[in-house]
């Protein structure tokens, strides 16, 4: 059985209001689309999970985009950093407080 645009567009909405619908919601829910209710339970498994794994990939290439950085041999001043390249260390902007 393949999911009409319509009886998606449903399910999208329910899934908007509640992510984990009650047995009697989604069985209301599968009788109003015309859908078992075993099927429309696994298709709210399925978006749970897609959105997991998307939420997992965002997360994963925010924290890659962190480590590299997306503005290339520049600090965090936007001032391009010379030492960088002549592989010598860069001084931190923060003051060392064993030395005070």
């Amino acid at each position: 059985m393949v999911v009409t645009a319509a009886q998606l567009s449903q399910l999208v909405a329910a899934f908007a209001i509640n992510e984990y619908p009650a047995t009697h919601e989604r069985d209301a829910l599968a009788a109003r689309l015309a859908m078992p209710s075993r099927k429309v339970q696994i298709w709210f498994q399925n978006r749970r999970r897609s959105l997991r794994v998307q939420e997992r990939t965002a997360r994963q290439l925010s924290q890659i985009d962190g480590v590299h950085g997306d503005d290339g041999d520049k600090g965090e001043d936007g001032a391009e950093d010379r030492n960088s390249e002549e592989g010598a260390a860069v001084p931190h902007k923060t003051s060392d407080v064993r030395n005070q």
